[in-house]
């Protein structure tokens, strides 16, 4: 009886949620957040909250960009247990507070991938480098891609420690990359660095910073990138571009959507398209929620007008 109050006075708030959340994708697909009253309702909306941060985030569809309000969102939905959230502001903006922090042991209860792993994560920084692999190799076995790559670097980094030459390392992280993994361009350009070649070194990190621009960020200072340029007869970024650009669009299909989507760029082959790709999906769609609440957002006219801008900008 009193299970069946509860519910009765949850529902109502719930579908209240859930029919803004509506509304606000309704209003992407069109291509602008035109209704200032949205802002106000759905609040108690962990994937509402979620969505309106990273609008503030990005400043894209019609939302003006507030950086204070955006984290302020963010921090607000992952307090209601939104993980993918947790993890888009994890080191950058995310205050882990009691409230997040208990999200997280939650869903490490509940076995969730995103918790695992980001749980993980916070106790690598605390020192507990056991207990976070098993929660690491938990995500992992679920198939969860950030968890995956986790275990495939430090499994290479263990392997790397027999002085293995520079074609057994190719050899093996090209294996990897066709397997979809893009933190594999990341070592591969990291191995050829360390074998003093920077032509190829250069290559493999725009090839990241095209396919993964915020792992590319995270992993990769400009200041490297210039002493690489200066080792080369021709520090021309540009052409390493291109041909970063030429290979994406070519090569074959991985399963990684991060890296097939490339292939649109096929015909045209230009540096152009596939960082008009890069850019748009990094600022024009929140791919933590693609499949889910934002799924059929790439293929909208509101999507298509947040390229056009970000071309013309």
């Amino acid at each position: 009886m009193l299970m069946g109050l509860l519910i009765g006075s949850l529902l109502p708030q719930q579908l209240q949620a859930d029919e803004w959340v509506s509304a606000l994708v309704d209003q992407l697909k069109q291509g602008q957040v035109s209704e200032p009253a949205l802002q106000g309702k759905g609040m108690q909306s962990a994937d509402g909250l979620f969505l309106l941060g990273w609008l503030y985030d990005q400043g894209r569809y019609g939302v003006t960009k507030n950086p204070g309000r955006a984290h302020e969102l963010l921090q607000q939905s992952a307090e209601l247990g939104q993980f993918d959230a947790m993890r888009y502001c994890w080191s950058r903006c995310l205050v882990l507070t009691p409230a997040v922090l208990e999200q997280l042991r939650q869903g490490v209860e509940q076995e969730r991938p995103q918790a695992l792993y980001l749980q993980g994560q916070y106790l690598r920084q605390q020192g507990q480098d056991q207990q976070a692999q098993v929660l690491l190799e938990q995500a992992a076995s679920q198939h969860y891609v950030d968890a995956v790559g986790q275990r495939y670097v430090d499994q290479f980094v263990v392997w790397a420690r027999d002085k293995r030459s520079l074609n057994e390392a190719v050899s093996r992280l090209e294996r990897c990359v066709d397997g979809g993994l893009t933190v594999c361009y990341y070592l591969l350009a990291a191995f050829y660095q360390k074998h003093d070649d920077p032509q190829w070194a250069l290559f493999y990190y725009q090839v990241l910073s095209l396919v993964d621009p915020e792992l590319y960020l995270r992993y990769q200072a400009q200041s490297q990138i210039a002493g690489l340029l200066k080792l080369r007869p021709q520090p021309d970024l540009g052409v390493v571009r291109s041909r970063a650009a030429s290979y994406l669009s070519q090569r074959g299909v991985t399963g990684n959507d991060r890296i097939d989507r490339f292939q649109r760029c096929r015909a045209a082959g230009s540096l152009e398209c596939v960082e008009s790709i890069s850019q748009a999906d990094l600022q024009c769609l929140l791919m933590e929620l693609e499949s889910s609440l934002l799924r059929g957002l790439r293929d909208s006219v509101g999507y298509l007008n947040c390229v056009k801008r970000l071309g013309s900008g």
